[in-house]
């Protein structure tokens, strides 16, 4: 078992973009091994970009797999990405930073409101009878060590297996679950300091990337101060065009032929679903008639 490496997940709508992730980590963080976890039929697609290919789990959909990262993971530290992300620097200081953690991610603590999946956190305080939860929603990572984060995957599972007890009637999410997890065994999370970023963060006008030299930098709309993040988390189709766009480079450089990425007729029905889960999270909000968010404390 190697010491280090990164691990991501695939599956037949978005292994292309796993594909980019694993290309933009080979320009950043040559040195460290690259793991993904997929089903049969996508190994050859996905094997000449990664250095271990390890088949998923049958029978589980979705968020559920991101419960089981531990038993995919072939290294004893692991930093997971998901897909949808892009590395543009070095990960050695946060790898380091995080290092002797069972288990994390860039997070907060917050004391009441809704997560983006409707999970509501003052109802979930009330039946753990704790006074805040962790929250790394649209983190799109996790750290962890063996054998320290077997107990956080299993509360996770237990978690998982028994929602019902623990949360209200909403959508199920891997980063709500773990999030319980982690406030029941007293995992703290990590602040961001320039780690992650979404092209959301960005103020208009100022967001510049190039993932050939490995450059992306913004001026961050709420605070206006200069931002050059480590990852960049492209979640719910952030910037769908340019980040198409970044992913045909980064291919096209590699060597590989156009169709390994672009196709037009996958990028539109994932569009669509991502239209219509935005109408239903939309209504779901305001039948709720109550704030999305609540007080975080650091």
């Amino acid at each position: 078992m190697e010491e280090l490496g990164i691990l991501t997940l695939a599956c037949r709508d978005d292994y292309r973009k796993a594909i980019g992730l694993a290309l933009s980590l080979r320009r950043t963080n040559p040195d460290l091994p690259i793991a993904i976890a997929c089903a049969p039929d996508l190994v050859a697609a996905v094997e000449p970009f990664f250095d271990i290919v390890v088949e998923e789990r049958h029978g589980l959909r979705g968020f559920r797999h991101k419960l089981y990262l531990d038993e995919y993971s072939p290294f004893s530290r692991t930093l997971f990405l998901d897909a949808d992300v892009l590395v543009f620097r070095d990960l050695g200081p946060i790898l380091e930073s995080w290092k002797g953690r069972p288990y994390t991610a860039r997070g907060s603590y917050f004391e009441e409101g809704f997560s983006s999946f409707g999970l509501d956190r003052r109802l979930v305080l009330s039946r753990i009878g704790k006074p805040r939860l962790v929250v790394i929603g649209g983190a799109g990572h996790a750290y962890f060590e063996k054998p320290g984060c077997s107990a956080v995957f299993e509360k996770g599972r237990e978690i998982m297996h028994n929602y019902a007890a623990y949360a209200n009637p909403c959508r199920f999410a891997d980063e709500d679950v773990m999030g319980i997890a982690m406030t029941l065994l007293g995992l703290q999370p990590m602040p961001n300091n320039g780690f992650h970023a979404r092209v959301i963060h960005a103020q208009n006008g100022t967001w510049k990337m190039d993932t050939l030299s490995s450059m992306c930098r913004f001026r961050d709309k709420r605070t206006q101060e200069l931002v050059e993040p480590i990852i960049v988390h492209f979640a719910n189709l952030d910037a769908p065009f340019l980040y198409h766009q970044e992913i045909e480079r980064l291919i096209r450089a590699s060597g590989g032929p156009r169709h390994v990425w672009w196709r037009m007729d996958a990028f539109l029905e994932g569009a669509t679903k991502a239209w219509w889960r935005l109408k239903d999270a939309i209504r779901a909000a305001l039948s709720r008639k109550r704030p999305a968010s609540g007080r975080s404390r650091v």
